[in-house]
């Protein structure tokens, strides 16, 4: 339905709800807002209930199936429901339905630092480490978990970020292939995870003692971002994202002491710069301690057995039977930090991509970056200009000024520009940039 239609029907409802209402003696709507829903239009015609409990001391006669009937059918059949949730209201769709797509392959392009996941009504979804944080994901087998977890550690790698991983069945990360991909032996046993988190906390506490090496009058950074912006000022080791990922989470917990060891590693890594994700087929109060699962920022429930995993994954026993109903593999339920869950499409890594990730890996390369479009043009700009970036170069073409200042910080970052001796405020390419 195009913007006209639906100004037609804005109008049309506005004079036939009223007409409805008054034809019963009832109260009409007092205001009428025209809003957007999950990638859907909606007028609403909001009653005043005091007002409309007043004329007719009560609100039954405003629940009869007959009056949106009415209504419905004076509209030439276009929907009207009848609400309560936030007040009276009459909800008139203005637009049909949106769809996902049956699919959803991971994108070739993607912003620096930033983890692709999916595709919702809106459009494609994505978020940077400080607003996935930490994620605990769940999902029957084959409702798409698995290559949901190898898009996610597919992008940590494009990214150059280290990977640790864990697998207790070791089918999501075999370690015979994923081994020349992670920073360290996938961790297929209790112990072996145990020996992982060691590794984790050590890292912790080598950027812990970076983060204070750069400290203003004893005023650590607060994250990721303010370290590097502090190390560039004075000669410090750059850090990029750290990522550990486990899958069968709760076999591991059958071991004493690793949900103690994990837990405070994930709850404080996040301003150390680590990414953490948490996988498993079903999850119980008992799997894992109420203060672990807690930590998890980032929820993400595709096809769910039963609802009693889905309700402990997205806090919410009436979503986790809505998880039980996901009939696709890879459309879940994805929620941020106790936000409403929202229906999406995750991001898949297909087989191709991922042999020949494993591939350059077992001949010591990193997987091609990610490039965005803005990025592209930017490359472009620079190697017409014999490998020069400025901002007035950029500018000139077209871009920003907080953009094209933010381009140039992201090339040096990723090791594809660096400072131009003969000119401070340039940048010429190295020869690690992208050649597209």
């Amino acid at each position: 339905m195009n913007t006209q239609t639906q100004n037609a029907h804005i109008s049309k409802a506005m004079k036939v709800i009223p007409q409805v209402l008054q034809a019963k003696g009832l109260d009409t709507p007092r205001e009428w807002l025209a809003t957007e829903r999950d990638g859907r239009r909606y007028l609403f015609g909001v009653m005043d209930v005091n007002r409309a409990l007043q004329s007719t001391g009560s609100l039954k006669p405003y629940y009869e199936l007959n009056l949106t009937h009415d209504m419905s059918t004076l509209l030439g059949g276009v929907p009207v429901l009848l609400g309560n949730h936030n007040g009276l209201r009459y909800c008139v769709p203005l637009s049909a339905p949106p769809r996902l797509p049956a699919n959803a392959p991971l994108p070739d392009s993607i912003p620096f630092d930033t983890l692709p996941l999916g595709v919702g009504f809106s459009g494609p979804i994505s978020a940077r480490p400080e607003v996935f944080i930490s994620g605990l994901v769940t999902g029957a087998q084959g409702s798409g978990k698995s290559t949901f977890l190898k898009a996610l550690a597919f992008s940590a790698r494009a990214h150059g970020w280290q990977l640790y991983l864990a697998d207790a069945l070791g089918h999501t990360f075999n370690p015979d292939a994923w081994n020349t991909v992670a920073a360290a032996p996938v961790a297929q046993t209790g112990g072996e995870l145990m020996a992982l988190v060691e590794l984790l906390g050590a890292e912790l506490n080598r950027r812990s003692t970076l983060y204070r090496a750069v400290a203003r009058d004893g005023l650590m950074p607060g994250n990721l971002d303010e370290y590097n912006r502090e190390a560039a000022r004075c000669g410090g080791e750059r850090l990029s994202h750290f990522v550990f990922i486990a899958d069968e989470s709760n076999t591991f917990f059958k071991t004493k002491g690793v949900a103690d060891a994990l837990e405070p590693v994930i709850q404080h890594g996040r301003k150390w710069g680590l990414v953490a994700v948490m996988a498993a087929h079903s999850w119980r109060a008992d799997d894992a301690s109420r203060s672990l699962t807690m930590l998890f920022h980032t929820r993400a429930c595709f096809r769910v057995d039963d609802d009693t995993t889905g309700a402990v994954a997205l806090g919410s026993r009436l979503w986790g039977k809505k998880a039980m109903g996901l009939n696709r593999p890879g459309r879940g339920l994805l929620a941020f930090g106790g936000q409403r869950p929202q229906l999406f499409q995750s991001h898949s890594l297909d087989k191709e991509r991922e042999r020949a990730l494993l591939v350059s890996a077992r001949n010591g390369e990193r997987p091609a970056p990610m490039i965005s479009a803005v990025e592209k043009r930017a490359l472009t700009v620079a190697r017409a200009n014999g490998g020069r970036m400025t901002r007035a170069m950029l500018t000139a073409a077209g871009f920003q000024e907080r953009e094209a200042r933010g381009l140039m910080e992201q090339f040096v970052a990723r090791g594809w520009a660096r400072q131009d001796n003969m000119q401070a405020r340039a940048t010429v390419l190295t020869e690690a940039a992208p050649h597209e």
